[in-house]
């Protein structure tokens, strides 16, 4: 059973001290933890997640300073050498974060989200290291190699991401979003080999991505949307297989083409590269018709030209396409209509043509935006769409039918050629029979009788003189 309380932490906790797991997520406390906690020598899992514990003040989390003599505790901070497990996220602590030593090498999972470590100096992870006048994470979090999940999401910190961030290979979530980290990704993330989640969305990073996250092979949720990175989409990164929950990589200033390994993404549920600064060209890859199992497709406000690939009719599942804000040409394909899980069509302010069914999806206005291609007709009456014209469009030749008309003018003209050929040669043998083989003329005296009419005065040339 969830018991809910508020008010302030009881002192007489502290007298517990045999306590192993001390588990006060979710229960609204405030005010301060209490530094007499260093009382709590069997301590194994210290959690205050989701309180509003703290006031802003610079020594929000001076507890943890007694906490260094629990020397059982398995902790990531200072001499708490033995915890696995410290949950401090959602509350409003600030300030410093003072550690002895930093041995936090049996820490698993460290949650720190939510809070505000942008303020004052907070020093973690090491003896004099600080999480920074303005958050910045230290060199030291290096030292936790066990850590399988890190939590530093919407702190408000920045600076660069320390390069030893790469030792961490046992690390399955980073979680590292939401926070004004700047710099450029480090390299070395293609280390952690045994990530499956990365967030780090809405920074401010810039330069490319490292081809060194296609190393990343257990990869299933990739997010890097909304920061300063430009360039092109490195092939490996679309390398990955295990890639199946989300590759998000929007709002960026990326350029070139989508790389054609994106067939590689067959079990991906849903690719985001809307709105990179329209910037992308080249046509939309046909390739993207081997992701079966895409059910979120967002390709909007770039500079994809030519025509929506047929291939698409293979993505069953489908539930969003966006397509908007291109230069996309040609009629809108009869195959989305068809697919029956599709809820949500962005097609607009393209340059398409031609007669909007009113089957599937197109049945439904409030489900398709197609406003900015004003060479559409047709559709539901809720479009707004003007009628199609009844003129039937002239049909293209297809190669096929080309073929034949090449083969058969061919033979015509074989033919025709044939037929000159024979007539000139029987007009020959008719001219060559009026003379003997001597080259004088073989007609005889009947003959000539006979044309002339007896030699009538008539059918003669000579005259009387």
């Amino acid at each position: 059973m969830l018991l809910f309380f508020m008010g302030s932490i009881p002192v007489s906790l502290a007298k517990a001290s045999k306590f192993q797991i001390v588990d006060f997520a979710i229960k609204g406390l405030t005010g301060s933890i209490a530094g007499d906690l260093e009382r709590l020598q069997g301590l194994g899992r210290l959690n205050f997640d989701d309180n509003r514990l703290g006031r802003g003040d610079i020594d929000d989390l001076n507890f943890l300073i007694f906490l260094a003599n629990c020397t059982s505790v398995e902790v990531l901070l200072g001499n708490l050498i033995n915890l696995t497990f410290l949950g401090l996220e959602e509350n409003y602590s600030s300030g410093s974060v003072p550690v002895v030593t930093g041995r936090l090498h049996k820490l698993g999972e460290l949650h720190m989200y939510y809070n505000n470590f942008s303020r004052e100096n907070s020093k973690i992870f090491g003896k004099s290291e600080r999480f920074g006048s303005h958050g910045n994470i230290p060199a030291a979090i290096g030292n936790l190699v066990n850590l399988t999940l890190l939590g530093l999401e919407e702190n408000y910190s920045s600076g660069s991401v320390p390069v030893v961030t790469g030792r961490l290979h046992k690390i399955g979530e980073l979680h590292m979003y939401y926070n004004n980290f700047s710099g450029s990704i480090p390299s070395s993330f293609g280390n952690l080999t045994s990530l499956t989640t990365f967030f780090m969305q809405r920074n401010k990073f810039v330069g490319s991505i490292p081809p060194s996250l296609g190393n990343c092979q257990k990869l299933q949720i990739l997010n890097l949307s909304r920061k300063n990175l430009d360039g092109t989409i490195p092939e490996q990164v679309l390398g990955p297989s295990s890639l199946s929950v989300s590759l998000a990589m929007s709002h960026k200033f990326f350029t070139g083409s989508l790389p054609l390994e994106v067939d590689n993404l067959k079990n991906l549920n849903e690719l985001d590269f809307s709105g990179n600064k329209l910037k992308f060209s080249s046509q939309i890859p046909s390739s993207l018709g081997s992701c079966t199992s895409l059910a979120y497709l967002h390709l909007g406000s770039n500079t994809f030209e030519g025509k929506i690939p047929k291939s698409l009719e293979n993505l069953r599942g489908l539930e969003e396409l966006d397509f908007s804000s291109k230069n996309l040409t040609g009629q809108i394909p009869k195959f989305l209509s068809k697919l029956v899980s599709l809820r949500h069509l962005d097609l607009s302010f393209n340059e398409l043509d031609g007669e909007v069914s009113r089957e599937g999806i197109f049945a439904n206005a409030s489900a398709i935006f197609l406003i900015g291609n004003d060479k559409l007709c047709g559709g539901v009456s809720e479009l707004l769409l003007p009628v199609c014209s009844r003129k039937k469009p002239r049909k293209l030749l297809t190669p096929n039918v080309i073929r034949v008309i090449i083969a058969v003018t061919l033979a015509l003209l074989m033919l025709c050629s044939f037929g000159i050929y024979l007539r000139v040669k029987n007009s020959r043998r008719h001219s060559t029979a009026l003379f003997s083989s001597d080259g004088q003329p073989s007609l005889s005296y009947s003959d000539i009788s006979k044309s002339t009419n007896n030699f009538s005065e008539e059918n003669t040339r000579l005259k009387k003189p």
